[in-house]
């Protein structure tokens, strides 16, 4: 199946979950050769969570990233965001703990 760039993939409970395109600064591919950000978005609390990110080309690049090793880092995202495992990195770049 054919992906448009910055992806909406599904949806989790409050959060999409989105596959971002980023370009590679250092190399001229543009983004379609550069890196992938599996992200969960909340637009109601504001909040964009990274859960994974990966070179598409080079030595250690990957094609895609399976629906289930996808669905493993949302499992994981809930699970440590219930246990309240997460940090919050603010505007100001002072690190906080989660407070929900």
């Amino acid at each position: 199946m054919s992906q448009k760039p910055n992806t909406r993939l599904c949806g989790a409970g409050q959060y999409s979950i989105l596959k971002i395109r980023i370009a590679n600064s250092s190399a001229s591919i543009g983004q379609s050769g550069g890196f992938r950000l599996i992200a969960a978005a909340n637009n109601e609390a504001g909040e964009i969570v990274a859960l994974y990110i990966y070179p598409k080309r080079g030595p250690k690049g990957i094609g895609d990233i399976s629906d289930s090793y996808r669905n493993e880092l949302i499992k994981e995202f809930i699970k440590e965001r219930n246990d309240k495992k997460l940090i919050v990195l603010d505007v100001l770049n002072e690190l906080s703990e989660i407070v929900h």
